[in-house]
């Protein structure tokens, strides 16, 4: 079973939150068999020290639709005078999904 202390080992309270570089799988792929790649474009996970996500102020509520909230989430950190750290990290997947009934789009 995966360890979340991996996200926090990563983190400085007041100073550094851990955007992992996971890898997103194929369709039809899972843990057993991870043939995928290494998604740099996306900020899904992160690691956040409770005081810091209260600080920063969480996620955007005006947010409408799919998509765009980790990118506005990491503006917010960067806003806010915290760094973040990006690191492979295996063994952390993205799964493949439909969007389709998730959204209003």
């Amino acid at each position: 079973m995966f360890s979340f202390y991996i996200f926090l080992q990563h983190c400085i309270k007041g100073k550094m939150v851990y955007a992992p570089i996971i890898v997103r799988l194929e369709c039809g792929n899972n843990s057993n068999q991870p043939a995928g790649f290494w998604e740099y474009d996306g900020f899904g996970p992160i690691g956040i020290y409770k005081e810091d996500w209260d600080r920063i102020g969480g996620f955007v509520k005006h947010r409408k639709g799919w998509g765009g909230e980790d990118w506005d989430l990491m503006d917010s950190i960067v806003e806010h005078g915290l760094e973040f750290e990006r690191m492979h990290t295996p063994y952390v997947y993205h799964y493949y999904h439909s969007k389709k009934g998730m959204w209003r789009l």
